[in-house]
């Protein structure tokens, strides 16, 4: 007993203030933890539809400059009530004034159904 109540008087604990600051620390740490694994299991969807969103985008100007090269100059592209863009070019070594160019002409027109940019592709006549 002499060891027990030796141990007693000389032992310094931790206050009940301290130990209520530890555990606030504890509970806001937790809570970012399972905020964040919260967000990385429910955030997948919503990064998808980004990277969707990004890559439509992406083609979306790979195809109008596509296009546009096609097209060669800028006579050929005219813009719509929407700044929607048409490209019209003839194939090479045909011209717009021969006989059989429309055979030979083809005509990209962009243009939006609702919320989606549209692309309708037009070869000869």
């Amino acid at each position: 007993m002499k060891i027990v109540s030796h141990l007693k008087q000389n032992q310094s604990g931790f206050t009940m203030v301290e130990m209520l600051i530890a555990l606030a620390i504890v509970a806001v740490v937790s809570v970012a933890i399972s905020v964040t694994i919260l967000h990385v299991f429910q955030d997948p969807e919503k990064s998808n539809q980004r990277l969707e969103a990004i890559n439509n985008v992406q083609n979306a100007a790979d195809w109008i400059s596509r296009d546009a090269r096609n097209a060669g100059n800028a006579e050929t592209v005219t813009f719509d009530s929407d700044n929607c863009p048409t490209f019209t070019w003839y194939d090479y070594g045909y011209d717009e004034n021969s006989d059989d160019a429309d055979a030979h002409k083809t005509t990209v027109r962009y243009y939006y159904d609702g919320d989606k940019l549209m692309r309708e592709y037009t070869y000869g006549n």
